[in-house]
């Protein structure tokens, strides 16, 4: 790419990302990417803060690959009989990230003392119950995507867990929401509510895969295990709607600062072909690095084969 080409790019994909809230760290990575997809080449810098200010100037010019991003955590024993399975051909153990989430990347729609202290009981309680699960909605866009606020915990369970999570969380101090659904059973402690999620919008219910591709997070304080990159993107994509309005620039936080296994993707945004056709393109129309072959296989699922 001719330096005039490659400083506008930078200087857009910056502004992309910069809309998104990312910080600068996300936002150079993101030019990175950037870069490689329109066939640029690029150096990263070495130190861990870089400001936006500097990022205009990155015209590189030494090729360099993006390194691996190790996986190191070990699952609990009662997750997985097998072990979790590998998440792609590289040598990353899909056993999960050491994210932080603290006081800096989160904002609570309730008095935080309460929400950390609520957040604190359910994990407690998620123990206690011994059961498969994973936090998604807010907490896990944080841990995948950008600094933002959350009103609720949002855990995803097996529809058959269900009675013993519940029955945990009564233990544990939270009330029951007695109003029925077809796929979720609400608690709430003081000003907290806790979401059980067992089928979401789509429907996608947990299973085996999205287990082993969970992450581990520390979320103040805690370690706990949060929905894959992949299946929280689809799931933010299929969920969007005019009150979670959010949850499209969630999607977009995500695809820009993480590295996304785009076959699994593809396998599960089957649940929503058109919605998710929809995001990647928006998300190509602000720069982001969605690869073009997604974008075609995608659509030949929604649309079919041209004759």
């Amino acid at each position: 790419m001719e330096a005039t080409a490659v400083t506008g790019l930078v200087r857009h994909t910056i502004h992309s990302a910069a809309m998104l809230k990312l910080c600068p760290a996300a936002i150079l990575e993101h030019v990175n990417q950037a870069l490689l997809s329109r066939g640029g080449v690029h150096e990263a810098p070495c130190q861990d803060d870089v400001d936006a200010d500097s990022l205009t100037g990155l015209v590189c010019q030494t090729p360099s690959t993006p390194s691996p991003s190790h996986r190191t955590t070990t699952w609990p024993s009662w997750w997985f009989a097998a072990g979790p399975t590998e998440r792609d051909g590289s040598d990353r153990p899909a056993a999960g990230y050491h994210h932080a989430v603290a006081d800096d990347r989160a904002r609570t729609g309730t008095n935080e003392m309460d929400f950390v202290a609520a957040f604190q009981r359910t994990c407690d309680a998620l123990q206690q119950a011994g059961t498969p699960y994973l936090f998604m909605g807010g907490i896990a866009s944080i841990v995948h995507g950008r600094t933002s606020w959350t009103h609720d915990l949002d855990v995803f369970i097996r529809r058959a867990d269900e009675p013993t999570v519940v029955e945990a969380l009564v233990q544990a101090g939270f009330r029951l929401d007695p109003t029925p659904s077809s796929w979720l059973t609400k608690l709430w402690m003081d000003d907290v509510f806790v979401d059980v999620i067992y089928s979401s919008t789509g429907p996608m219910d947990l299973d085996d895969e999205m287990l082993a591709r969970g992450e581990w997070a520390e979320v103040w304080t805690r370690k706990v295990p949060v929905l894959g990159p992949e299946d929280l993107v689809v799931t933010k994509a299929l969920a969007h709607g005019e009150e979670t309005s959010h949850y499209w620039w969630d999607a977009l936080a995500i695809i820009a600062k993480r590295e996304l296994d785009w076959d699994y993707f593809l396998q599960r945004a089957r649940r929503g072909p058109r919605r998710t056709l929809s995001l990647l393109l928006y998300a190509q129309s602000t720069d982001l690095a969605v690869p073009d072959p997604v974008i075609r296989r995608l659509a030949a699922i929604t649309l079919g084969a041209e004759p």
